[in-house]
């Protein structure tokens, strides 16, 4: 019983970050999902009713008349934020100067002069900077 409520509080607590973490970056970040999430319980609701032979494990509450209840509601929503996250990590926040700045600050100084040199080194070969001997 105690793992299994670390195990609970983990995926609850890490998801519920990652929604908030999804909100900083827009609003829109946090709608599309859930309406992606409603339209889906919708029509799988709409599918099964129409086309399914045999009633599934839905939670039928009087909260949302027509639909499964709240827990059928947002039972995709933690699994969505994640998605979402990932999804804005690594495609929409580009790479943060200023981070790659703080990492190359906490390497030692032979590290920081060797990637030192080979930036110089590169950007001379793009002709960015003059040759090295001018540097």
């Amino acid at each position: 019983m105690f793992g299994w409520t670390h195990v609970t509080l983990l995926i609850v607590v890490t998801q519920s970050h990652l929604i908030i973490h999804n909100l900083f970056e827009g609003m829109i970040w946090f709608i599309v999902p859930i309406s992606c999430v409603i339209c889906n319980d919708i029509m799988a609701y709409m599918f099964g009713f129409f086309f399914g032979r045999t009633p599934l494990i839905k939670d039928f509450a009087n909260t949302i008349p027509g639909h499964g209840g709240i827990m059928d509601r947002f039972d995709c929503q933690y699994l969505m934020a994640t998605f979402v996250n990932v999804y804005i990590a690594s495609f929409i926040r580009g790479p943060n100067p200023s981070k790659l700045i703080q990492q190359f600050l906490t390497l030692r100084p032979d590290q920081q002069l060797h990637i030192f040199n080979t930036l110089k080194a590169h950007l001379v070969d793009k002709g960015m900077l003059g040759s090295l001997e001018d540097a």
